[in-house]
């Protein structure tokens, strides 16, 4: 838990400043108990999400040090490692290596970082793909995740769930396991605390606005890409896949959501 805050405050500080990340930080190091639950547990969710932001903030600090040979391959290697941990990690891969080419001036270094990361990837998740060559991709056949919705109609009962159930979940609940927890009897102050401190997280962003409306390298180069994890990690995990009609929590395929919009 505290190696997954300094990975998001290093991510934080290259994207947006000191300042404003030390902020960020103190509204993401009291998420919703949702993201809590899913993320004290040795369950594997926890080193998921810890590897997903380590590899952005190395794709970052590949961006500001454009000649670095290592930051891609480190790059590489924490996307793999992720991504054995859990297909949840296409939402910090796909990002990250968007600012990774974009880091590289003409051909030949964007060639030249595509080989480094790849490099780095096999590294890290050479068990999962020692597995799958092995047994030709087993991790795929039972796993819902991977598996598309069966039409229009799966994919509307997929937006209800989103919009009625797990993102509620996720944003504000207090009683995960419907009075397992002893957070069960603080789910109203927890919510409202949780909204308080959200709602002056926004109101310091408004008072920066022109200053991060100047600074477009910022707005184009950081949080585009951020923005871009959270809407991968929601439709292709949430809404296209055979989500729905599976029992059991399945709000922790948004959790990379979370802190990525924090």
């Amino acid at each position: 838990g505290v190696l997954m805050l300094l990975a998001f405050f290093f991510l934080a500080r290259r994207l947006i400043g000191r300042q404003a990340a030390c902020f960020a930080l103190l509204v993401f190091a009291f998420p919703s108990p949702s993201f809590l639950y899913w993320t004290y547990m040795p369950n594997g969710t926890p080193e998921t999400i810890l590897l997903g932001l380590a590899a952005l903030w190395t794709a970052a600090e590949s961006r500001e040090h454009p000649g670095s040979a290592s930051l891609p391959a480190l790059f590489g290697l924490a996307s793999g490692l992720a991504f054995w941990n859990s297909l949840q990690a296409l939402a910090c891969v796909v990002p990250g290596t968007v600012l990774v080419l974009r880091s590289r001036p003409g051909r030949a270094g964007a060639v030249r970082a595509v080989g480094l990361a790849a490099a780095g990837f096999v590294l890290g998740a050479a068990p999962w793909i020692t597995y799958n060559v092995v047994n030709p991709l087993a991790s795929f056949r039972p796993n819902f995740a991977a598996h598309p919705i069966g039409g229009f109609e799966g994919l509307i009962s997929n937006l209800k769930q989103f919009a009625f159930g797990r993102l509620p979940e996720l944003i504000v609940t207090g009683d995960v396991e419907a009075g397992g927890t002893p957070l069960a009897g603080w789910r109203l102050p927890a919510a409202l605390a949780l909204v308080a401190l959200n709602v002056a997280a926004v109101l310091l962003a408004s008072r920066r606005l022109p200053e991060a409306l100047r600074r477009g390298r910022t707005i184009a180069q950081g949080l585009a890409p951020l923005g871009l994890t959270g809407v991968l990690a929601s439709a292709f995990f949430i809404f296209f896949s055979e989500i729905d009609p599976t029992p059991g929590p399945t709000t922790r395929y948004l959790l990379f959501v979370l802190p990525l919009l924090t």
